[in-house]
C-alpha cells in the first residue's frame, strides 16, 4: 500500500518536506478506508440512525 498522489502532495504540503517512511506509513494506515471511511462516509449517511432497530455502540 502507499499513499496516492493527492494524499502524498498534502502530506509534503503540511509537513514542508518528504515524509519519512514510518510518517508516510502512518498516513497511509490512518488515511486508509477501514479507519477513515474516506469512500463510504457520503453513503452512510443514508442509514437511518435513530429508532428501535438501529442499535448503535
Amino acid at each position: 500500500m502507499s499513499l496516492s498522489e493527492p494524499d502524498h502532495e498534502l502530506v509534503v504540503a503540511e509537513l514542508g518536506r518528504e515524509p519519512t517512511a514510518a510518517e508516510a506509513a502512518l498516513f497511509e494506515n490512518l488515511w486508509s478506508e477501514h479507519c477513515a471511511y474516506r469512500s463510504s462516509r457520503p453513503l452512510l449517511s443514508a442509514f437511518d440512525s435513530e429508532g428501535d432497530q438501529v442499535v448503535v455502540g
